[in-house]
């Protein structure tokens, strides 16, 4: 599950003083929603490049991401490709996607944190989307780290060594919804047909429709548990971002991206898309076939807005 940095109750203070003109202002739209990475031809672009990081069984394309992710620095996408695959190895990822009770707790936790795939959009890149203002936060952080429910941020074992045992299957969770949509973009198209736009066979699309957004959602256990699993994906998980919609946003949190924007690369800023509403560009991004009419598109009664509704069949079998 993909989920946004949670903002601090001090961030919150601050953005309050923005003024509501301001906040009105502060829709994100980039002219490149639309815009797919052609890895083949990056990899024929950086053949010689990618020819030096020499690991073996690695692929162009998993060496093109790291390659990326370094910014052209061989010595250095070579070490943290390596890194990875050392990593995959000693958490056993491989065998996370045919473990019964683990695909049968990630089930569960769609439920909790409401989110799904919705399968490839009409360029083939697997969609995922997250209702992060739908969620319980006390079921959340009770999820995550089985805690004791009249537990609060202040008691002192809130901040134990404890939660680092606590947050392990979170992790393992997360890695499989990563797993599950690098999986996912090896589909050429919806209803499995052919497609002649499968250029970005790494990219990944997500949503993250914020509609309900509350000031209770702005917990620092919350912060620090997804901030671990941002780190992995940072890690491990390079270059798979094609977009990333965050739809019905409150006036503050858009005000906060506005403000963020400017201290990141443009590739990155590029990838967000902010939106008090749910943008048409969105529909002209990805396809109608796809979304939810929630968001849109064709699709009647989807998980996760039909909460009672069946979730994706994905993980598919392998």
């Amino acid at each position: 599950m993909f989920t946004l940095p949670i903002l601090q109750q001090d961030q919150m203070t601050r953005l309050s003083k923005v003024s509501a003109s301001d906040q009105e202002q502060c829709e994100i739209h980039n002219s490149s929603s639309e815009g797919v990475l052609d890895r083949a031809a990056l990899i024929k672009e950086h053949a010689y490049s990618l020819d030096q990081i020499n690991i073996s069984g690695a692929t162009d394309h998993e060496k093109l991401a790291y390659y990326r992710a370094c910014n052209g620095d061989v010595k250095k996408a070579e070490q943290r490709l390596q890194a990875t695959l050392n990593w995959r190895q000693e958490r056993n990822v491989d065998k996370l996607l045919k473990d019964p009770k683990m695909l049968q707790k990630e089930g569960e936790m769609r439920r909790i944190l409401w989110y799904d795939y919705l399968g490839p959009d009409k360029h083939g890149r697997p969609v995922l989307v997250e209702r992060v203002g739908r969620w319980n936060v006390n079921q959340v952080l009770s999820t995550i780290y089985h805690d004791d429910k009249n537990k609060t941020d202040d008691d002192p074992a809130a901040n134990s060594g404890d939660d680092s045992r606590t947050l392990c299957e979170f992790q393992d969770l997360h890695i499989m919804s990563c797993e599950t949509l690098l999986q996912m973009s090896r589909e050429q198209s919806n209803n499995n047909k052919p497609s002649n736009n499968m250029l970005d066979d790494r990219g990944q699309v997500v949503i993250m429709d914020l509609a309900g957004l509350r000031p209770w959602h702005l917990r620092r256990k919350l912060a620090s548990a997804f901030g671990r699993i941002a780190k992995v994906d940072s890690d491990h998980y390079p270059d798979t971002l094609a977009h990333i919609w965050i739809v019905n946003a409150p006036c503050l949190f858009r005000a906060l991206c506005k403000m963020v924007q400017h201290f990141l690369d443009p590739d990155t800023v590029g990838k967000f898309h902010v939106s008090s509403t749910v943008p048409k560009e969105l529909v002209e991004c990805v396809g109608e076939d796809c979304l939810p009419e929630e968001l849109l598109g064709k699709r009647k009664g989807i998980f996760p807005y039909n909460e009672s509704g069946r979730i994706s069949g994905f993980p598919r079998p392998v």
